[in-house]
């Protein structure tokens, strides 16, 4: 069992041989979901893809008890992803891609990476016009993230999580709407922009070539967000949500 409690504020144990989550105090989680690979083959870059039958688990509403009314007095959530080592084909393990839930906040959610390494792709698609039958992205971009990294994703923007390393990447997740992509929406575009694969044993990222106009990927560090929206690197999200819901609240509501 890892002890997950100095890096998410709860008291949470890891199982690494199933890669599951262990309440070690009072806490509750809502929802457990295994996310099944049936229900991500629209995003992936081998759509005959068998195994793993199940790519991922999002445990939603997580919650030490006394915290619940914190939470739904401000309308946030707190869910955490255990996203495991390995590869869906050619490419690397990725959870959902998920959307921005309004418009008129800063932020659509505040990322806290607990365990881990791994990579978070965002972009920004270009809006349509009443002729316009391609999907163009107007930018696109990576975080390489590690333990202890908090990221602020910004308003407008899609994002995914990818795990290229050989442990289990695991995510917390605060926001106000869950926001997973309705992928009908993205049945020509089969994903994101970028594809992460391992060739001769080695990571590349390759481009979708689904998309007509996809820019240059540009990397940022995590810290150039981070330090943006004031987050403290010494404390959860978690923690730091319940110490000032308010000011969480302005961002993400």
């Amino acid at each position: 069992m890892i002890n997950l409690q100095d890096f998410s504020g709860l008291p949470l144990l890891l199982n690494n041989q199933d890669n599951s989550l262990h309440p070690a105090g009072e806490i509750s989680f809502e929802k457990i979901e295994r996310v099944k690979l049936d229900s991500m083959r629209p995003v992936l870059l081998n759509k005959t893809l068998k195994y793993p039958l199940n790519v991922y688990t999002e445990y939603s509403d997580i919650y030490l008890n006394k915290d619940k009314q914190v939470f739904s007095k401000n309308k946030l959530h707190y869910s955490i992803i255990i996203l495991p080592p390995g590869l869906l084909g050619i490419e690397y393990n990725k959870t959902h891609i998920f959307s921005p839930d309004k418009d008129q906040n800063d932020i659509t959610a505040i990322i806290d990476i607990l365990y881990g390494w791994g990579t978070i792709l965002v972009q920004k698609v270009k809006e349509k016009g009443e002729l316009d039958f391609e999907t163009d992205v107007s930018y696109v971009a990576t975080f390489k993230v590690k333990k202890g990294d908090r990221i602020p994703i910004p308003q407008k923007y899609m994002y995914t999580f990818i795990n290229p390393a050989n442990s289990p990447l695991i995510i917390g997740r605060l926001f106000e709407d869950d926001g997973k992509i309705d992928y009908r929406s993205m049945k020509k575009e089969h994903g994101m922009s970028y594809y992460f694969i391992r060739k001769n044993a080695r990571q590349e990222v390759v481009r979708n070539p689904h998309y007509k106009e996809v820019p240059r990927l540009k990397r940022i560090k995590p810290d150039d967000y981070s330090k943006k929206y004031r987050l403290t690197a010494s404390q959860p999200i978690y923690t730091q949500f319940i110490y000032n819901p308010e000011r969480f609240k302005k961002l993400l509501v």
